[in-house]
């Protein structure tokens, strides 16, 4: 799931960011950040981030991948998609007034601003882009969703490499991280899911929209 966040700093500054969570293993894998508007070159950039960092230096995914996104212009220009099909994912955009469709996005934006946002100070738009691995990484290690039995998204990733290392024979972390994203894909369970859809926040007066990597 790739996904639009926005929010307005004590100082009127306003930061959009842009997440790829995988719908699987709940990580936040890869973002961007800017006091501007998301444009199609940021999802561009985030998706060969989030590429390369499930499969490594690669030119294609191994697999097609879907990339489900919204009907926002930063999504379905025409070069967005063109990119997209070139490195292997397939372009796909979601049904209008779908809320359910990126439930766990607003989800996982309601985590990062009830434990991340609000408790750390931010008095300008730098200082928060400086945070924002921090809060990432901290959210992939430690915070234990409640889809995952209460497991970190890496905690759960682990845990399904060992399970996939012993059924496959793999002998490496990444040869078993591989045949994870192979066996998913093979299922028909693994795609790429992006969504975008307004929302208010009643406390930060902020608007945000978004999107997804999801398996399933």
């Amino acid at each position: 799931m790739l996904r639009r966040a926005g929010d307005h700093l004590y100082n009127g500054e306003k930061i959009r960011v842009a997440f790829a969570l995988d719908c699987c293993d709940r990580e936040a894998m890869r973002h961007v950040a800017t006091t501007g508007g998301i444009t199609a070159e940021d999802v561009q950039q985030l998706m060969v981030a989030t590429v390369e960092h499930r499969y490594g230096w690669v030119n294609r995914v191994p697999q097609p991948i879907e990339w489900l996104t919204d009907n926002g212009s930063c999504y379905t220009a025409r070069n967005t998609n063109a990119f997209a099909w070139d490195i292997g994912l397939i372009p796909r955009t979601t049904p209008v007034s779908r809320p359910q469709s990126n439930g766990m996005a607003e989800a996982f934006v309601r985590t990062l601003r009830r434990d991340y946002v609000r408790v750390n100070p931010r008095p300008n738009a730098q200082s928060v882009i400086d945070q924002l691995h921090g809060w990432f990484a901290h959210y992939d290690e430690v915070l234990p969703p409640r889809a995952l039995r209460y497991r970190s998204p890496r905690e759960f990733i682990l845990q399904t490499c060992e399970a996939l290392s012993g059924l496959y024979g793999a002998t490496t972390m990444l040869s078993a991280r591989v045949e994870r994203q192979d066996a998913f894909a093979d299922a028909g369970l693994f795609r790429l899911k992006t969504i975008s859809q307004p929302h208010s926040d009643p406390e930060l007066g902020s608007e945000h929209a978004g999107s997804e990597w999801c398996g399933g």
